[in-house]
């Protein structure tokens, strides 16, 4: 989204990056990773983070489960979404997810991201302290 590029590495666990900068940011940012080794995540668990550019937000994140999650939701202030995951071939035990919320007012309140098995049931959540304040 938002002309983002996301790249998921096999070296290291839990191991992506997200660059807006065109293809060479992209490489850069890939070269600077590559030497992540080790887990990032505790198991069981979601990370989270954002960014923003004139008006418009992009969510992005990873999670570490021992079952590849069913879906992955995103609650702002505009509602509740289904995130997209990515994963590497085989069975990594980690994915990224991402949002492209668009021009929105995503980041007025918290932002509470849930992984959910495939049969519906939470596998953990997380909340981003809105960085606005009322």
């Amino acid at each position: 989204g938002q002309g983002a590029l996301l790249g998921l590495l096999p070296e290291g666990r839990q191991n992506y990056v997200v660059a807006w900068g065109g293809p060479e940011d992209f490489r850069e940012s890939v070269e600077a990773a590559r030497g992540v080794v080790g887990d990032s995540l505790r198991p069981n668990t979601v990370s989270g983070g954002y960014s923003s550019s004139d008006g418009e937000v992009l969510f992005t994140g990873a999670f570490r489960t021992d079952v590849v999650p069913g879906r992955i939701t995103v609650r702002t202030a505009d509602g509740t979404f289904d995130a997209q995951m990515v994963r590497l071939p085989g069975d990594p035990g980690w994915g990224v997810y991402h949002l492209d919320a668009g021009r929105t007012d995503a980041l007025s309140s918290d932002v509470v991201v849930t992984a959910y098995t495939p049969g519906g049931d939470v596998i953990d959540t997380l909340t981003m302290t809105s960085p606005r304040t009322p």
